[in-house]
């Protein structure tokens, strides 16, 4: 389903108008699922103060949300997004943040059944990502990881002691792990003395178990950068099978590569054989499904693509993009067709056109900077499936879908495309407003931009 302007314009008036407003349930696009993180600066689109919201109630921002966000990842400690949203009669798949490696130093009652699992170095305590880092050698933190102090998974009404497979059995449809791949010399401060070598056996058993005890259908992902691989500045980049971030992620359904294309470590313009290349992250993926491990590609951002000067030139870089990061929602000056908007149409269009030039079935895209009414309309589109392998044309580099096309320019050159013979389409991924829907047959993109052209 294509938007029209006008359809556009109305859509974020209703979003304005939250409160009071209805839709009609958007069919979900094709070929490929966007998962959403939720934070508190969506809790506006989502409040409700009914445990169950009939269709007939639920305002426009809630039909968007449920039908625009596959998972809806949530933080089970906030009430107002995990209470209400379980009611909502639309429902989507929600899944939930949760800590692999540690416990939340805000949850008492978890931090005393913890308690004797709980690692610390020369008296200091062991923290992980602002955790208190849980010692997952020992069978015992495991089993209560898992299932708490009860010792099985039941849907605790005290939510400060629901433990992993406690939330499956809550409803949620998956669990979304962070740390779940970092090792003690790598993420934790101060550092244990800890063998990573025993650290990833107690992992692997970890995460063997949760695959093995979880409930059918539901699913669990686990957060990663490409950086805890060498894969980005290793000499002759590989992935082995017996490594030890490989073999954990293979248990899980999906890893995520966090910042996705728009990373700010990226060297957008190199060729592959150069560390830290776009095209080395092309790379990076493909040798992460010959593993058999599906990708999520989670823009948390969307400025990084201006970040970085020209390692070919030393050309400046690009006019500096603003943020669409949740807290801008906040002063109210993120609206369709503003520099915010644009930054995210770009960035958004970018991440999407890179994870189809290397998506196999079971990857998708996460988006940050999605809100109700004010995202990018390629993520409605249904441009289908890829038709056989990526592949360049100068500084271009392509990939034919069944309804359409993506092509980015990662250089520092801005480069035309001519689209197939007979074959005409509107460029989704164009940051023009009003929106222009005429039908094109050829392209011009601007250095470190992507085109995503639907086949009229």
């Amino acid at each position: 389903m294509r938007l029209s302007p006008a359809m556009v314009a109305a859509a974020t008036c209703l979003t304005l108008l939250a409160s009071d407003a209805h839709a009609a349930t958007v069919a979900p696009p094709g070929g490929i699922e966007i998962s959403r993180r939720v934070d508190p600066s969506l809790d506006p689109f989502m409040r409700t103060e009914q445990r169950q919201t009939p269709a007939a109630a639920m305002t426009f921002n809630q039909q968007w949300l449920s039908t625009h966000a596959r998972p809806l990842v949530v933080h089970d400690s906030d009430p107002a997004v995990s209470l209400n949203l379980t009611g909502w009669a639309t429902k989507p798949k929600v899944a939930v943040y949760y800590n692999a490696t540690g416990v939340n130093p805000y949850r008492t009652t978890q931090m005393r059944q913890a308690k004797k699992w709980l690692m610390s170095q020369g008296g200091k305590p062991v923290m992980v990502d602002g955790w208190r880092a849980l010692d997952l050698r020992i069978p015992a933190a495991r089993k209560w990881w898992l299932y708490g102090s009860d010792g099985k998974a039941t849907c605790n009404e005290d939510r400060d002691q629901r433990s992993a497979l406690d939330l499956l059995a809550c409803g949620y449809s998956g669990l979304w792990l962070d740390n779940a791949l970092t090792t003690p010399k790598q993420g934790f401060s101060p550092t244990p003395k800890i063998p990573v070598k025993a650290w990833e056996r107690g992992m692997f058993t970890l995460l063997k178990t949760l695959r093995a005890k979880k409930p059918k259908g539901t699913t669990f992902t686990i957060n990663a950068h490409w950086t805890d691989t060498d894969f980005g500045y290793a000499t002759k980049p590989k992935l082995r099978s017996s490594n030890g971030k490989i073999r954990a992620a293979k248990y899980a359904d999906q890893v995520i590569i966090e910042g996705g294309a728009i990373d700010p470590g990226l060297h957008y313009a190199l060729p592959a054989k150069q560390p830290w290349s776009y095209r080395r992250l092309l790379n990076y993926a493909d040798a992460m499904h010959k593993q058999r491990i599906k990708l999520q590609w989670e823009k948390t951002g969307s400025s990084d693509l201006t970040l970085n000067k020209s390692p070919l030139q030393g050309a400046p870089t690009l006019a500096k993009i603003p943020s669409c990061r949740d807290t801008d929602l906040q002063s109210g000056t993120w609206f369709n067709g503003d520099a915010s908007w644009a930054a995210h149409v770009r960035s958004a269009a970018f991440n999407y056109a890179t994870a189809m030039l290397t998506f196999v079935k079971g990857d998708n895209v996460g988006d940050m900077c999605e809100y109700p009414g004010r995202g990018w309309r390629g993520y409605e589109a249904n441009l289908g499936l890829p038709v056989g392998k990526r592949f360049e044309r100068g500084e271009l580099v392509i990939r034919e879908l069944t309804g359409g096309v993506v092509v980015v320019n990662p250089s520092d050159r801005p480069a035309r495309y001519v689209l197939p013979s007979g074959r005409t389409g509107v460029d989704l991924a164009s940051t023009v407003w009003p929106l222009n829907d005429t039908p094109v047959t050829a392209v011009t993109l601007a250095p470190r931009t992507a085109a995503v052209v639907d086949y009229q």
